[in-house]
This record gives structure tokens, sequence and C-alpha cells, in this order.
């Protein structure tokens, strides 16, 4: 595989303990081989170690060294589940200019792990990882649940529904996927209009894809977001959630691609996890954008880091998490 790298264990340290107490004594190496088995319910960590897409899109470039440091700062947390639970880091894609081709090997990856019956964990890199991603997951379903409806939830500034006949970028990953014979049923959460065009919202009405501003979002009890969202978890059977950095306040969040002096609270995106995980059709779930040339204080790598955290927390509360999928 040319896009491909092997993890670097050297990225997983932290505080020293006699006992598994920390992320970096939980993770395991393993470079990617798809004859490797692991067991069904362990996480498996993703680079997408790219912003070739970033690039395209007139973004300013730096995201393809975030999953380094969202591992370092992952590594660093305590960690408090069923030590039964098991994770492997497999490494990155990326190091090369073709985006394509770096897609077609990151698909291959997401549909071993799916096949394994793990719950993928992808941090970027830019955002147009959300069609490969997304391509995978449709391929894994109809190959073993035919009937099964794909949905995908963005939690983002932006729709990324750019012109789809474009070539591919950080910007029309969804707008791509509306294209399909089956495209996945997708909804928006915290979208700034400030930060998409008259042309993507036409697209979004067109098609009928459900979405909430920003404004909706910092009360979304009162502006019925988390009842929208529980009637769209009831309507598909395998959910992917993709959480976009720059959908948060630059003060959370200041190593971005495309940073923001307005965005959703973490107390939010906290509860949007806790939903999906006790759904049990929560799938695989993937970080993007965050670009550590522009962080401070690591405050942004530490932000992944506890989404993450907070997933992976939440899931083994559920012990059967894969178990409808």
């Amino acid at each position: 595989m040319k896009t491909y790298r092997n993890p670097n264990p050297s990225l997983w340290s932290g505080r020293r303990a006699h006992e598994l107490l920390y992320g970096h004594q939980w993770v395991h190496c393993l470079p990617f081989d798809p004859k490797n088995q692991i067991p069904p319910q362990s996480f498996v960590w993703i680079g997408y170690a790219t912003d070739v897409g970033v690039k395209r899109n007139q973004g300013r470039v730096g995201a393809r060294w975030g999953p380094k440091y969202v591992r370092k700062a992952f590594g660093k947390l305590p960690i408090h589940l069923d030590l039964k639970r098991k994770c492997f880091d497999v490494g990155d894609v990326g190091h090369v200019k073709s985006l394509e081709d770096i897609q077609i090997e990151f698909s291959q990856i997401l549909g071993w792990s799916l096949v394994q019956r793990a719950f993928p964990i992808v941090v970027g890199g830019g955002h147009d990882g959300v069609y490969p991603h997304a391509i995978a997951l449709q391929t894994f379903l109809k190959s073993n649940r035919p009937k099964a409806r794909l949905g995908i939830l963005n939690l983002d500034a932006h729709f990324d529904c750019r012109n789809p006949k474009d070539q591919m970028h950080s910007g029309n990953s969804f707008s791509k996927l509306m294209a399909l014979e089956d495209p996945p049923h997708c909804m928006f959460l915290g979208i700034r209009e400030e930060a998409n065009d008259k042309r993507q919202f036409e697209f979004v009405h067109q098609h009928g894809l459900p979405y909430f501003l920003l404004e909706s979002c910092q009360k979304p009890a009162k502006n019925g977001v988390f009842k929208a969202l529980a009637q769209w978890i009831d309507q598909v059977d395998a959910i992917y959630l993709t959480i976009d950095l720059d959908g948060f306040d630059a003060a959370h969040a200041p190593g971005l691609s495309a940073p923001s002096p307005r965005g959703f609270s973490i107390s939010f995106v906290y509860k949007i996890i806790d939903l999906l995980a006790a759904s049990g059709k929560w799938s695989s779930m993937d970080i993007a954008e965050f670009n550590p040339k522009y962080d401070q204080d690591h405050r942004t790598a530490r932000l992944g880091a506890s989404l993450i955290y907070r997933a992976i927390h939440q899931l083994d509360k559920n012990l059967n998490f894969r178990s409808k999928s």
C-alpha cells in the first residue's frame, strides 16, 4: 500500500504505572494486514493523515499532522472501562499527493475493521475523509445487511455540499454522496449561515436534508434538536458520526483549518455522543480538520482526545454496542 504507514509506538506515551491505567498502555500498535484478526467489539484507531483536500478547497494546510497529536493527547488520559475491551492503532494513510489513492486505501482499512466487528475511530486530516468512510460503510452494509439504512450525522459549521462535479476536496463530500444511486441519510447540526454560501443552502433544501443552525444548537432542548435527532435515529439502522472541529468556538479549538469566533459547546457534543452510544446503532466516528500548526497549549488536540474518550467510555457501557451492526 503506497499511502500507508505503520503505527508509531513512540506516540503512545504518558505517566508510568505498574497496572493498566492510561490510554497509552491500553492501545496496541498493530501494523495493518488484511489477514489480521482482532476480537469483536474492539476499537480500531486509523489516521487519515492528509490535507490535500483542504488545500484543494483553498483552506490552510497542516491538518495532515492532526492524527499524531490527538494520539499523544489521548495516550495521557486515564482509562475507566472494561479491560477486556481492546483498542488497536493500525497506522495512517496519507503521505502522498494523490487524494484518490489515499481514499482507496483508507476504505480498504476501514472495511477490514468493519468486517472484524470493530468500531473505527478515524482522526484526520481533512473532512474529505467523509466520502471514502461512507463508501466503506455502505459496502459493508450491502454485503451483510442489504436493507440497512446508513445515517451520517455531521457536527459541523459547514454543509460541505459544494459542487459535486468538482474534483474531490474537503468541501464537497456530502454533495458527492448525494449523487450516489443509494445516498445515505444525512443530518447536519451546528451549521453557521455565514460559513455557507446560498448555493449550498439551495442544495440541502433541494435534497430535503435536515439541519439545525448553530443558534438552535445553543438551546437544543428548547429548539427541538434532540427530539429531531431521536426521530432521525429511529429512521436509520447504522450511524456514522463525523465531527468537524471547526464547529467549535475557536476558544476551545484554535488549531483548525477554518477557525470561528463562535460554535457549539462541548457539553452539547457530549450529549450527542451519549445519545448515539445508547442507540445501539452507532457504527463508526471520525474527528476532522484539526490543524496542529495553529494550536495553542494543545487545546484542540486535547479536545479531540476528550471527544474520543467520551465515545469509547459511553460505548463500553453498552456491552452489545455492535450487536445490531
